[in-house]
């Protein structure tokens, strides 16, 4: 029986890999076959996805927009979340004082 291989997730593991070996090793030092050896493949197997280098690390420079986008949507919902704590915490601080002022301009206003 051949082995059942996912090539999407393949695909993806070589992007992936690239990403690591340029965040690693920067562009200039990124080969083909460093990218394979981190992905866990033969030189072979990767070229067997991709037209050339030149469309793997296209490929892992849009990989790297979406980690960069994943880490600012992680961070705004944690400010957000954060903000939203604080500003609970100080309407409930201030409450008692604003319901004073209102019952004060309520007797003011009688």
């Amino acid at each position: 029986m051949p082995k059942v291989v996912d090539h999407d997730a393949r695909r993806r593991d070589f992007i992936k890999a690239a990403y690591e070996t340029i965040t690693e090793n920067g562009l200039a030092n990124t080969t083909v076959r460093a990218v394979a050896r981190k992905a866990g493949y033969t030189t072979g197997a990767l070229v067997h996805y991709f037209g050339d280098k030149n469309e793997l690390i296209r490929l892992a420079l849009d990989y790297s927009g979406e980690v960069v986008r994943d880490r600012m949507v992680a961070a705004s919902t944690q400010i957000v979340e954060e903000l939203g704590g604080a500003l609970e915490r100080t309407l409930a601080a201030l409450e008692p004082y604003i319901l004073q002022l209102r019952l004060e301009m309520g007797a003011a206003n009688a």
